[in-house]
């Protein structure tokens, strides 16, 4: 971006900076989460390691030992025009996270 700027004659200034952060073979809050949701819906849970910049990594950097996972509703086309969200999503996650959160020891 910088030499297309400085070709162009345009100032450019990069910034928003989110470390990633390593998959973590052995992780207890991944493993309560899995259960918990094969617990209410009675399926696996879709998990997966992606390519973005997230909040995990910044909080992970600055906790050492920190146990981290990112999950969310279903969403398309985001940070697009077009970006749009599952409202039923929205509602399975938040039951998600409360019965995570009476489970976390």
């Amino acid at each position: 971006m910088k030499q297309l700027s400085d070709a162009l004659g345009i100032e450019c200034e990069a910034g928003g900076y989110y470390p990633g952060w390593e998959y973590v073979k052995n992780s207890e809050l991944r493993d309560l989460c899995i259960e918990t949701y094969k617990n209410i819906y009675n399926k696996e849970p879709r998990v997966e390691a992606i390519h973005a910049g997230l909040e995990c990594g910044l909080l992970m950097e600055k906790i050492e030992g920190l146990d981290a996972i990112s999950l969310g509703p279903d969403t398309w086309d985001v940070h697009s025009p077009n970006e749009h969200i599952s409202i039923k999503s929205i509602e399975n996650i938040y039951c998600l996270v409360c019965e995570i959160l009476k489970n976390i020891k």
